[in-house]
């Protein structure tokens, strides 16, 4: 016995159908351009090393790395406690929405982690922000 789909097969069904198939294609073809494993993680550790010596931080490329490895290093605590926070902000970045100020509370909030007790803090009590009038 033969199957009969329960619609008919049109000219438009075709077209579609090979238009879906066109950008299955494509998809699959940008998944063999993507960066290799090791490349993205050392790109990943060069965006956090570069980010935080921006604001003083004063570890090189290679301690951001040992400590990306779970390594110990000897250094400065707080250099050390911003990495560590910035690495955990780093797993979470592609599902943080910019536009959200809860999402950039905690993102803030996981940064100050362990830094300042009050600034950490004080990120529970913010109010909405005043209107000039």
């Amino acid at each position: 016995m033969i199957y009969k789909p329960p619609f008919q097969l049109t000219q438009k069904i075709f077209n579609l159908s090979q238009e879906v198939t066109l950008e299955l294609g494509k998809l699959e073809g940008e998944q063999v351009d993507l960066p290799p494993i090791k490349l993205r993680k050392k790109n990943s550790i060069r965006t956090i090393q570069t980010s935080l010596e921006i604001e003083g931080n004063t570890l090189t490329f290679e301690q951001v790395t040992e400590i990306f490895n779970g390594k110990r290093i000897v250094a400065p605590e707080k250099d050390i406690i911003e990495v560590k926070n910035a690495i955990e902000v780093y797993k979470f970045f592609k599902q943080l929405r910019a536009e959200n100020i809860n999402d950039l509370l905690l993102a803030h909030g996981l940064l100050m982690k362990n830094l300042s007790p009050i600034i950490y803090l004080s990120l529970i009590h913010i109010s909405e922000p005043t209107r000039p009038y």
